[in-house]
Formats: structure tokens, C-alpha cells, sequence
């Protein structure tokens, strides 16, 4: 089994969210603060050399390409007649966090930003992202969460928010968000500080853990546009439970087909009973590993891989 890549998700706040508040949930400890130093900014999250749109310029919802290496996501967004989102893709090493991102200055910014695991064979079944937000917000108090996912904002990006809170989970559904306050610069240089309200949101987008940032100068239109982003993502990514083609999916299907043509259910007690201790194995040596880790995946994979070896026998034999 290869070697854990989940350390190279931290970076990416849906990974500690999923992972290192599961740690805590289970070694229950203060949330650290974030950073003295680090300043209440979203200029940060963007280059300097970032365009300006003119005021002339109009700015709509339109649905647009995610484009990295090995992934592409759809998405509907705010951009400017003509514009298309800033990609960067990961190079080398196991940090493979892509980001897109936008940003509109003018008297009324909006700046938003996709970060999303680009690793080729990525997988993180629905369910399992479902049960690991289930458990976090059982554990855990939501502002807890919210400070959590807040502080390593400061680590990993370089900016934090003010006033942090939980968004609620029916304005973000299947997903875990937070919003809050930063400031905007169009530059380092420049005098003109904005205060944005901004939305963070953890979803699966494509089976691959993703976070959405939102940030708008309209404190009134935050979090519904924020989640007006986020449900497009969801929505033109659509997230399964089993990957197609995955050794999962041809050991359900050749079980199903081998009770078809042997008489089904009724005819073969010992090979659904075989199934259901299958599933129950797999579960008990699988759960073991981290709750969105690629080695649960990886375990799940080499036990469907065993139990088709078994009903292969079985065939063999008929």
C-alpha cells in the first residue's frame, strides 16, 4: 500500500477540517489562535499583479472551466465579460492543491478562489466526506469549528478572518463553512481598504475534497452568493459514493451477476452470506485509517480485489 498523502492535504483547509478535527474530536484540546502577525487581509490571497477590470466592464454569472493538469471542474461565477479564471497547478512533490481564482476591484470588489486536490487518483467516496463532517459536528462545539478551520487559514493561506461563525448547513448544504471579515487591497501600495465579508466552504466536489472562498464588499450578499458558488460546484461536479471502474464497483457487479445466473438469493445463502461478512471485514480493517485518507480507499480496494478472487473460485467450480 502506497504511503500516506493526507499530510499533503493540511494545506488545504477541507483536509484539517476532515482530518485534524477528527484528531481533536478524539484528543480534545484548546484551538490554537491564529498568528499575532499575521494580518487581517485577503489581499493576500491573490498577486499583486493582478488585473483591474474596468468600471465598464460587465460583470455576470457565467459557468466556466476549472483547468488543472489531471483535472477539470465546472462552475458558475461571478466574471467580467471575457475574463477567465487564474489557474495554477501544482508541480512536484505530494502538495498537489490546485487553486482558480477571480477577483473584481472596483468601489464594490468580489474576490473568490477554488482550491481542490488534483492528485490523478484521488478518490473520496460521498459517503465517507458525508460521515466525517457527521462526526466532526458531533464532537465538537460549532465555533470550535470555526476558529479551527479559521486558525489554519492564517497557517496555510496567510490570512485569517474577524467575527468568525458557522455558516448554517441548510444555507451550505453537504458541506462545512464558515464566514467572517478581511480587508482588500487591490495593492500592497494602495490606501484603499476595503472590509469584505467572506465565506469559506469544505465540499466534495468530483469526489475530490475542495474549499470555496467568497468574499464580497456587500455584507448583505455574502453568504448567499457565496452559497450560490458552492451549489454550482456541487451541482456540475456531482460526487459518487463508488468510482466507476474502481474494483469496488466490478466486485458489486460481479456479485449481482453471479446471483443472477445462479439462482439468486434465495438459491445461494452461503455467497450472500460470504457478502455481508465481506462488507463487515472490510469495514473493521478499513476503518482503521484515516476518514478521507487514500489509504482507506486503497483498503476497501484490496479487499473487493480478494472477494472477486473468491467468487471467481466459486464460478469455477459451478
Amino acid at each position: 500500500m502506497q504511503a500516506s498523502k493526507t499530510p499533503a492535504y493540511v494545506a488545504l483547509v477541507s483536509a484539517v477540517a476532515l482530518g485534524a478535527a477528527l484528531s481533536s474530536a478524539i484528543h480534545p484540546q484548546k484551538p490554537s489562535a491564529p498568528p499575532a502577525e499575521v494580518q487581517q487581509t485577503a489581499a493576500n490571497v491573490l498577486p499583486e499583479s493582478t488585473p483591474a477590470v474596468s468600471r465598464e466592464e460587465t460583470v455576470s454569472w457565467k459557468q466556466t472551466v476549472l483547468n488543472w493538469q489531471n483535472v477539470r471542474l465546472q462552475l458558475e461565477a461571478p466574471l467580467p465579460d471575457g475574463a477567465t479564471p487564474s489557474c495554477r497547478t501544482p508541480t512536484g512533490g505530494e502538495d498537489e492543491v490546485g487553486t482558480c481564482y477571480q477577483v473584481v476591484p472596483g468601489q464594490s470588489p468580489v474576490l473568490w478562489r477554488i482550491a481542490t486536490v488534483t492528485q490523478r487518483d484521488r478518490f473520496v467516496p460521498a459517503k465517507w466526506f458525508a460521515d466525517a463532517q457527521s462526526a466532526i459536528k458531533s464532537a465538537l462545539q460549532p465555533q470550535q469549528v470555526a476558529d479551527m478551520i479559521n486558525a489554519d487559514l492564517a497557517t496555510s493561506w496567510g490570512f485569517s478572518l474577524t467575527n468568525v461563525s458557522m455558516v448554517n448547513s441548510t444555507t451550505v448544504r453537504d458541506g462545512i463553512a464558515i464566514k467572517g471579515q478581511a480587508t482588500y487591497r487591490p495593492d500592497q501600495t494602495s490606501t484603499n481598504v476595503v472590509t469584505m465579508t467572506c465565506l469559506v466552504a469544505f465540499v466534495l466536489a468530483a469526489n475530490r475534497p475542495s474549499q470555496v472562498l467568497y468574499c464580497t464588499a456587500n455584507a448583505d450578499d455574502a453568504e448567499k452568493s457565496g452559497a450560490r458558488l458552492v451549489a454550482s460546484l456541487r451541482k456540475l461536479n456531482p460526487s459518487f459514493d463508488v468510482q466507476r471502474n474502481s474494483l469496488q464497483a466490478i466486485e458489486r457487479t460481479t456479485y449481482q451477476r453471479y446471483l443472477k445466473t445462479h439462482g439468486g438469493t434465495a438459491a445461494n445463502p452461503e455467497v450472500v452470506q460470504g457478502e455481508i461478512e465481506h462488507f463487515a471485514a472490510t469495514t473493521a480493517d478499513c476503518q482503521t485509517y484515516g476518514a478521507i485518507s487514500q489509504e482507506r480507499y486503497l483498503c476497501n480496494e484490496q479487499h473487493a480485489k480478494a472477494r472477486m478472487d473468491q467468487l471467481s473460485s466459486l464460478s469455477a467450480r459451478q
